[in-house]
């Protein structure tokens, strides 16, 4: 008996960036983690915190954000390129396995 696996999941091998408020917004992160693995999601320990929407909301009701989350969200997306190109890789190597 052979068994064939077929196409992978999406979400497989992808990665996924988090911006939350500092109560329920990180709560629900590290509730979100474990499962976001079993779908095999890799979640970057680099978030933006944004620590209350309200103030960071301009009269037009547009975000403006600070230093400190302008540069959070530096951070954030430039790991978010270096996992890319790393995923990138598995998802070409597991995509040959699959053929």
């Amino acid at each position: 008996m052979q068994f064939r696996v077929g196409p992978q999941l999406r979400t497989h091998y992808s990665h996924c960036p988090f911006a939350a408020g500092p109560f329920a917004g990180v709560r629900a992160i590290s509730n979100l983690k474990p499962d976001l693995l079993s779908l095999k999601v890799i979640s970057l320990a680099e978030g933006v915190n944004v620590p209350l929407l309200g103030q960071f909301t301009n009269k037009e009701g547009r975000f403006v954000p600070n230093e400190i989350i302008t540069r959070s969200a530096n951070i954030m997306l430039t790991q978010l390129v270096r996992w890319t190109k790393g995923i990138k890789a598995i998802k070409e190597d597991t995509e040959m396995a699959y053929a």
